[in-house]
């Protein structure tokens, strides 16, 4: 949750609750499944879109606010051996 008990809410929401729904529809039908049940497709649509809810997750609730801020710090040169002194270099 890092923090943020309503993200982690909504992201609990979005990856769980299409699986246990699914699951639990699953259940209240009840049915005497063999080889070709239709009603597999129940619990695998739930496992499909508890995997869209995953990537849902990763793109709209996965982003913590930052405080923007710049600073100036001093830094060594990168490159070949010849290169000697410091330098500054902005930081956003």
């Amino acid at each position: 949750a890092h923090g943020w008990p309503g993200d982690a809410a909504k992201s609990f929401l979005v990856r769980a609750v299409p699986l246990g729904l699914s699951y639990a529809i699953f259940a209240l039908l009840h049915p005497e499944c063999s080889e070709g049940c239709s009603e597999l497709l129940i619990p695998f649509t739930g496992l499909i879109l508890s995997g869209a809810g995953v990537v849902a997750d990763w793109a709209f609730f996965s982003t913590e606010t930052i405080q923007p801020r710049i600073s100036v710090r001093p830094t060594l040169p990168m490159g070949d051996r010849s290169s000697r002194g410091l330098a500054l270099a902005w930081r956003f």
